[in-house]
């Protein structure tokens, strides 16, 4: 760990980054690339630790790997860079990690991942992003690809499904295209209209006193429809019925009628019914609703109006009575 040279009067410490193992030597060595010496008078040199390096020789301490690089062996001269597919966000690693699934590293050095752009996909440790195949699609940083539901549709590398156009069709799931519907002649009878082929029939709607949806609205159609049912689109191979509340009140109908304030109609009705007497309803019913106590309707109502001072009903009346001797009313109610 020391030297001397010519005429010294004594010996001198070896430098850092430099070592002695002899006695009476005239002169230090360089440690080699790879390790390091921190100390005077050392007798050896120290091998820089994983994730660290010494590129030189002569060194006193050990460099830290950059981010995207490691080195995983005691005693590096370098460090290498992290492959295509994975990354390395801070120095002085050991190893790599790998792209989670959504994201890509499509060259080596990475520090980060890159987003895997909507309408396309990737497993962890990728160098690059598949497109979604026809019929599927997906946001950005997805692992897989979804499947388009029935009646939408999408082409490879699809950010989101499209909706079949009226007159046109998709009866799986996962549809690259859609298919024109097939043309019928609906026989001209009270009751019937046609609806879009393959399409799922319409959940029945189940109404009191409050507005009833409108049916979907359909395009124009050489097609008969029946009285109490409508045509959703062109192209329609069925009939599909006017939900409760609404009517179609001839044959040949695109879409269904709404019943107005005070009156009532069951699905597929060919018209409305007025409510009764102590009854009311607002548009597009499927019933009445009775007159609460203390109110009083005539027929096809709307609301429900007060009996006067002096007067008084049950629920579902159509008039008030005069109270009875020793009773009195004296506000409406």
């Amino acid at each position: 760990g020391t030297f001397s040279g010519t005429r010294d009067s004594e010996c001198t410490n070896c430098s850092v980054g430099k070592y002695n193992t002899a006695a009476a030597s005239s002169s230090c060595s360089s440690c080699s690339s790879g390790l390091y010496q921190p100390r005077e008078g050392s007798e050896s040199c120290l091998a820089c630790a994983a994730g660290t390096i010494s590129s030189s020789t002569g060194a006193s301490s050990c460099e830290a790997c950059k981010v995207g690089t490691y080195t995983a062996s005691n005693g590096s001269v370098s460090c290498s860079d992290c492959n295509s597919g994975y990354f390395q966000s801070s120095s002085g690693a050991t190893g790599c990690d790998a792209c989670p699934a959504g994201r890509f590293a499509s060259s080596t050095g990475r520090s980060v991942c890159d987003v895997c752009s909507s309408g396309s996909y990737s497993a962890a440790a990728q160098s690059a992003c598949s497109k979604c195949n026809a019929g599927t699609w997906s946001n950005e940083s997805s692992a897989a690809c979804e499947v388009c539901e029935r009646g939408r549709f999408s082409s490879t590398g699809a950010a989101v499904c499209a909706a079949c156009s009226q007159g046109t069709y998709a009866a799986a799931n996962g549809s690259s295209s859609c298919s024109d519907c097939d043309r019928c002649g609906c026989k001209e009878l009270r009751g019937y209209s046609s609806r879009r082929a393959h399409r799922p029939p319409r959940a029945p709607l189940t109404v009191t006193s409050t507005v009833a949806p409108p049916p979907t609205s359909p395009l124009r159609s050489p097609l008969h429809a029946l009285s109490g049912k409508y045509e959703a689109s062109e192209g329609s191979s069925s009939c599909a019925a006017c939900p409760s509340g609404w009517f179609a009140s001839s044959t040949g109908l695109k879409e269904c009628e709404r019943c107005e304030s005070g009156h009532y109609a069951e699905a597929a009705s060919s018209s409305c019914t007025k409510c009764d007497g102590g009854t009311w309803s607002n548009s597009s019913a499927a019933s009445c609703s009775k007159c609460p106590s203390g109110t009083y309707s005539g027929t096809g109502a709307s609301v429900c109006r007060p009996c006067d001072a002096g007067k008084r009903s049950d629920a579902g009346a159509s008039s008030c009575e005069t109270c009875a001797g020793g009773t009195y009313s004296n506000s409406s109610s």
